[in-house]
Formats: structure tokens, sequence, C-alpha cells
């Protein structure tokens, strides 16, 4: 038994399509509207309430380039899905959504458009980037608590029994116990915050790492750091030296990099991060989407904590990354 295939004409269709609980619209070939749902003009802030036959790039002027490139593959054949992407308007709202891009074919099979199929969902990702940043808060108040009880204990306790340890009342059983509670003392300010960022400061620190690097083998590290990123505020080192760390875990884990080079420098109202590394390239936008991104999302956080921005490109052979604290 065969089943009669349904047949629609072009106003059922958009009948259809304009009661769908969901922003969608049909395109033709020339990405003028030819039908959408009721949602696309609520979700979209349309001020038109007939846009039919309109060119899609004329209802949103301020569309992405690279929404327009998508079109075009989907044209082609493609079908093209994202889970999350950012739009900010011209008018300076911001705009998060999901799509999946279809092309549309006609009884022979050519194509002859496409239907989008979105969800507006600015509030969800809201939502989430303010749950990030109060974690992101929380963990810096620890990281802060942690280093002035580092330093409390390094300063005060530590002193005390130093000076303990060489009284020569005690006995030298009593003497090597004490030795060993200020080792243990000496292991949990390292715990807390690196001895080195307590000690010498954040230029000390950095180069920490880069020369635990060399020593591992796997990457010939150089740097040049700015002696003034020791006066930073305390917040800001943490978050430098958290980030710079970040990196250079990344680059040892998955680049492949041999050879990397960092540079800060401290202006007046900024401090600017350069990085260069010879690894293997990846998709950092995507990669921020990702859940399981957390290094990086962090990373991301701590730097827009201090109302500064991060740009990651990749070049044949180089990666770089430059990031701005603001001051």
């Amino acid at each position: 038994m065969n089943a009669a295939k349904p047949r629609f004409n072009a106003k059922d269709l958009e009948i259809l399509i304009r009661n769908t609980p969901a922003a969608v619209a049909m395109f033709n070939k020339k990405m003028q509207y030819m039908a959408y749902s009721d949602r696309w003009l609520k979700d979209y802030k349309v001020k038109e309430e007939n846009i039919l036959g309109y060119s899609h790039y004329d209802v949103f002027p301020d569309l992405l380039e690279r929404w327009k490139d998508d079109h075009r593959r989907v044209l082609q054949g493609e079908i093209i899905k994202k889970a999350e992407d950012h739009w900010q308007r011209e008018d300076g709202t911001d705009i998060y959504n999901k799509y999946e891009l279809h092309p549309w074919r006609d009884e022979k099979g050519d194509i002859q458009g496409l239907i989008m199929f979105t969800e507006v969902i600015t509030e969800q990702v809201q939502a989430r980037k303010e749950l990030e940043k109060s974690r992101e808060n929380i963990a810096l108040a620890i990281e802060l608590e942690k280093k002035f009880l580092a330093q409390e204990l390094h300063d005060g306790l530590g002193q005390e029994l130093i000076l303990l340890s060489m009284d020569q009342r005690l006995t030298s059983d009593v003497k090597d116990r004490v030795k060993n509670i200020i080792e243990n003392l000496r292991h949990t300010c390292r715990g807390m915050v690196p001895k080195r960022l307590i000690d010498g400061g954040l230029k000390r620190a950095v180069e920490g790492l880069m020369d635990n690097l060399n020593l591992i083998g796997k990457v010939y590290y150089t740097g040049i750091i700015d002696n003034k990123v020791n006066d930073l505020p305390d917040a800001l080192s943490i978050d430098l030296f958290r980030v710079v760390q970040e990196i250079t875990n990344n680059i040892l884990k998955h680049s492949g990099a041999i050879s990397a080079r960092l540079a800060i420098e401290v202006f007046e109202d900024e401090v600017r991060i350069e990085h260069f590394d010879n690894g293997k390239e990846f998709d950092y936008h995507n990669k921020l989407n990702d859940e399981k991104s957390f290094g990086l999302i962090s990373m991301r956080n701590r730097i827009l904590r201090h109302n500064g921005n991060i740009q990651y490109n990749t070049h044949p052979l180089k990666n770089v990354y430059n990031i701005v604290f603001k001051l």
C-alpha cells in the first residue's frame, strides 16, 4: 500500500510556520522571507508586522558577516548547527542563540532556499555567566585569604618556630621535631600560594613557571617580564599568575610546542601580555563554549574581572595570545 504524499500550497505552509511555537523562518535563494513564525518577530524584536518578500539582510542590516557565509554554504547543500552563538546588535544589545540551518528543496530535489530553526538563549547564557562570575569571585576571595594566611604563617608562626629551633636549651630530639614542624608548615604555605609569589613577587613566580618547563625539556621557553609587575595589587597579581599558569599548562598538555616566548609589560593604565608558541592551533572560541574547558573559561573570567580582554590568533607555525589587564 502506497501512502499518498501530503501536499501543501504556499498559504498552508505560511500558516503552519506562522503558528510554530519557535523562532523559525523560511527563505528563498535570494534570502527573501517566504514564511516566518510569530515567535521569530517577537524574539528578534522585528518592528514590521509583515516582512514577507523582504530581504533578510534589510530586516537585519547588522547581521554578522560569518552568518552570511553560513547562508551561502547552506544554499550549496550544507546543514549547519550551532549550540551557542553571540550576536551584538548595533544598539549594543547582546543576543545569544542556538540554531540549525537546513536547505529546502523542490520536488525535483533542487535547492530553492533555506530554513532557520532558532532559539534565543540569552537569559540562560547570562544566568550561566553570572554563576561563573560568582564562582570566580569566590575563588578569588579564597585565593586572597590563602595568600594572607600563608604569609601570616610564614612570617609569624614560622619565624617563631625558627627561633625556637635555635634555642640551646632544647634537646636535639626536640629540635628535630621543631624542624619537622617548620618543614611541614612551609609545605602547607606552598600549597596555598606558590612560594615564589610570596617570597619573590610575581616576576619570580612567572619566571619559575618558565624554568619548570625548560627543566622538563619539552619546551624551550624564553620571556621578558617587566620588573613593575611586582608592584601590582594582590588580586591582579594572583589572577595574572593563574592566567600565565593556564597558558603554560596548556602548552605542556595539548599544544605540542617546542618553543614559546612570553612578554609582560606594565603601562600606566594596563598590563599587556603577549605569548607566542609554535604548537598546534585550536578553535579558541568554540572551546570557550565547551563547559568542559574550565581552565580557558576561568582564564577569560579572570581577565574580564579586571576589565581586560583576550585575543587569540593563529598563524602558520605560531599561536598568539594578546591579553590586557586594566589597572
